[in-house]
């Protein structure tokens, strides 16, 4: 049965606490020869930002086309998905940031998954050329709407993944730091799982309407993917997967750990230390990430095993 929220981790020799997942969830040098179980992320809250002009649907038809290569993996792996879609389109400000599409949240027991999620990602086109992401962001997340038409979409236990696609910079009355800010507060990094943006937008003068200087920005701040909008669509999307994937399945270390000291195994197997498929350590968060098929499925046993120093 797959587990809805937390892998069970068996680490030999130390671990403080078996825990919901959230990010005090930590192997460490403390309680040594104790075997104790600790939890981690396996559900993804993924919204999408879609800029629904007319000047973007030849993109908006490659993403719908190539969805098997981002959800096979995060469906063969077990992970509990959300995912829903708003518009950047200022327009209708009444519905802005509403999420669109029916059903307007998807997940693994939706029916027909790839014919609801292509109409997610293909919204009503208009003729609007002021991309207002950041705005309908603020307003998707704001407690008025996640609490009756966007409800049952936000998880306290699951990573917020954004990821936005336009053509354009966005012009937004609101701007990058007051999106931070609230993504900060809805997902704190210091408590369970908090929030990751992607972004397949300009990079560079000749590829769309004009550079997204300020939505490349905010994946930057998260270490999230930033995809030029010219680039390969499968290729962009499986980086964004991937990324997303390593984040949600990420073991905190306590401060104490030697990590050159610990080995790791799935299902009595070695896991090789190798940032292609295998396992790294991650100094920004002291913690440690899974890579490519190294990555655990929902009902795996991993065993961390620390060696004396």
């Amino acid at each position: 049965m797959l587990k809805q929220f937390f892998k069970c981790i068996v680490l030999a020799s130390l671990l403080i606490s078996c825990s919901d997942g959230s990010k005090d969830s930590t192997f460490g040098s403390s309680n040594v020869g104790k075997e104790q179980f600790a939890g981690y992320g396996t559900k993804l809250d993924i919204l999408w930002v879609i800029d629904n002009s007319v000047d973007t649907k030849n993109k908006k038809a490659q993403i719908a086309d190539k969805m098997d290569s981002f959800f096979s993996k995060i469906v063969t792996l077990g992970l509990d998905f959300h995912v829903a879609a708003i518009t950047t389109d200022s327009a209708a400000q009444n519905e802005l940031g509403h999420f669109i599409g029916n059903p307007n949240i998807l997940d693994r027991e939706t029916w027909n998954l790839q014919s609801a999620f292509s109409q997610l990602v293909q919204p009503i086109e208009n003729i609007v050329t002021v991309n207002t992401g950041f705005d309908a962001i603020l307003s998707a997340l704001s407690w008025e709407k996640l609490m009756t038409v966007n409800k049952n979409f936000l998880r306290e236990d699951a990573l917020l993944v954004v990821i936005f696609v336009s053509d354009k910079e966005d012009a937004s009355v609101s701007d990058l730091q007051e999106v931070e800010a609230t993504l900060n507060r809805l997902k704190p990094s210091d408590k369970k799982q908090g929030w990751i943006f992607h972004s397949i937008s300009p990079n560079e003068a000749g590829c769309g309407k004009s550079i997204a200087t300020k939505v490349k920005q905010l994946a930057i701040i998260s270490n999230g993917i930033n995809s030029d909008y010219c680039d390969s669509t499968e290729s962009s999307l499986l980086n964004i997967r991937d990324a997303s994937i390593e984040v949600v399945t990420e073991i905190p270390l306590l401060v104490s750990t030697n990590v050159d000291t610990v080995s790791i195994a799935v299902n009595s197997v070695l896991v090789p230390r190798d940032v292609n498929n295998g396992w790294s350590y991650y100094a920004a968060n002291h913690s440690i990430r899974f890579y490519g098929s190294a990555v655990p499925a929902a009902d795996t046993i991993i065993k961390l095993t620390q060696s004396p120093r």
